[in-house]
């Protein structure tokens, strides 16, 4: 063996050695420290016998770059955004993108196409759920100040201010967008359940047993709602209000946490493509 080829071959070895060093410490990070430390001097070692520190140290200032990356490392960056306990995985994770850019990380499985779409659908979700949250909670709180006494539009519009057979503008507003709003969900509930996939044949009994069940649940919380209601004491007329709202939302509610349960278990039931 030459001198050239044993100086190929020891650099082989150690570059294999690094990559098994380095793949090690992104799979366990809490083997090799509470810190960072392993993965900038096990990477920074790889990129050495790589012939890749430039493009190393060019991660690197991206990390800076974009505040990833204080003095106290990527740690210290995700510090004050994580919850102490996630922080170490997360800086490894970040190391870990840096070894997939430069060649160094061996996958065990990457996702399949389906798997990934699936994913990027489920964060779409829930990204959208966050921003419908968000929005409910505005709006609710901008209607609410003229549907209540003493907020501006029951104090600037007239009228909101005045009685009309025997009850304030603004309680009326409230009282009919609280119907229009249960008729709405009602609907979309009943539109959306129309439009998932049908419970195989092979389980109708079943698909009745869990139909009644969830009727049922549905009956019983409105039923307890109107009771809540009924136990108070407030004029007739009040309590009549109190039974109808309390007794829908009770049963609304129900039906929105089985429908959503509905959905997570149809979701998980189907066949990965």
């Amino acid at each position: 063996m030459s001198s050239r080829d044993h100086s190929d071959f020891v650099l082989g070895e150690a570059r294999r050695h690094h990559l098994t060093q380095v793949n090690g410490v992104l799979r366990r990070p809490g083997m090799y420290g509470r810190d960072e430390v392993a993965e900038r001097l096990l990477l920074e070692a790889m990129a050495a016998v790589d012939g890749s520190l430039t493009r190393w140290r060019a991660e690197c200032e991206g990390l800076r770059d974009r505040d990833a990356f204080t003095a106290t490392g990527v740690m210290g960056a995700y510090s004050t955004i994580l919850p102490a306990d996630a922080v170490r995985d997360a800086a490894s994770s970040v190391y870990a993108e840096i070894a997939h850019r430069l060649g160094w990380l061996e996958l065990d499985r990457a996702l399949s196409e389906a798997e990934y779409q699936q994913l990027s659908a489920n964060i779409s979700y829930a990204a959208t759920l966050v921003v419908s949250l968000v929005i409910g909670a505005l709006t609710h709180v901008l209607w609410d100040s003229f549907t209540h006494d003493g907020m501006w539009g029951a104090v600037h519009i007239g009228w909101l201010a005045e009685t009309h057979l025997g009850t304030p503008g603004y309680r009326w507003i409230q009282r009919m967008s609280t119907v229009v709003g249960a008729l709405v969900v009602v609907v979309w509930l009943l539109r959306w359940w129309r439009r998932q996939s049908p419970v195989p044949e092979q389980r109708p009994a079943a698909n009745r047993v869990l139909m009644v069940a969830a009727w049922l649940t549905i009956g019983l919380a409105a039923v307890g709602g109107a009771a809540l209601a009924a136990a108070q004491d407030v004029t007739p007329q009040r309590m009549v209000f109190l039974a109808v709202t309390q007794a829908g939302g009770a049963g609304l509610t129900a039906a929105i946490v089985l429908a959503a349960g509905y959905a997570v278990l149809a979701r998980h039931d189907q066949p990965t493509r």
